[in-house]
């Protein structure tokens, strides 16, 4: 059901100097230092105790930290309200920081996606100004091109804005043709 624990390896800091803490071989710095949840942080403190009460079963300091934990789930006594207390605290702290990451993380989506929204919208901003300034250009281009005089249409006279019906285009004949 459980895996085996390597209880040596994983927290020998702990357990060398486990009998030097007040009250020995503590359950909370334990659990502090485990910083798993409730049941795993159960399951390797007592396969750890039970280790070290079955290499050394005249340990008073072991055998009273273990018989303490095994307790822990009556809450009348001293040892079970603390437990329970620790890990109200510890939960609802873990349960805090989460929520307050996700809402960090929720605004800060929020601001990309608006700065994007905005980008794009001064990118096709932009997009327009550049085509409405093409756009003025070949209409001022085409507002520069020689229209017909409308006079000389309904008036049946020469159109003056016509080419060859101007003084210049007359005399450009009139210098090529004396050549």
């Amino acid at each position: 059901m459980f895996k085996r624990v390597n209880a040596g390896i994983l927290y020998k800091e702990w357990l060398e100097t486990a009998h030097l803490i007040d009250p020995q071989y503590n359950y909370f710095s334990f659990a502090q230092l485990c910083n798993e949840n409730k049941s795993t942080t159960n399951t390797y403190y007592m396969t750890l105790m039970n280790k070290i009460v079955k290499e050394n079963p005249g340990n008073r300091g072991a055998i009273t930290a273990l018989n303490q934990f095994l307790k822990r789930e009556n809450t009348q006594s001293s040892f079970g309200k603390e437990c329970c207390e620790y890990w109200e605290r510890r939960e609802t702290s873990e349960a805090t920081s989460k929520a307050h990451k996700r809402r960090l993380a929720t605004f800060l989506q929020l601001n990309e996606d608006k700065c994007e929204g905005i980008e794009a919208i001064s990118e096709n901003v932009r997009g327009k100004k550049a085509n409405n300034a093409v756009q003025n250009n070949l209409e001022d281009e085409d507002n520069n091109e020689e229209v017909p005089d409308n006079n000389a249409l309904v008036n049946n006279v020469p159109d003056n804005n016509a080419p060859g019906n101007n003084e210049k285009d007359e005399n450009d004949r009139f210098i090529q043709g004396s050549n």
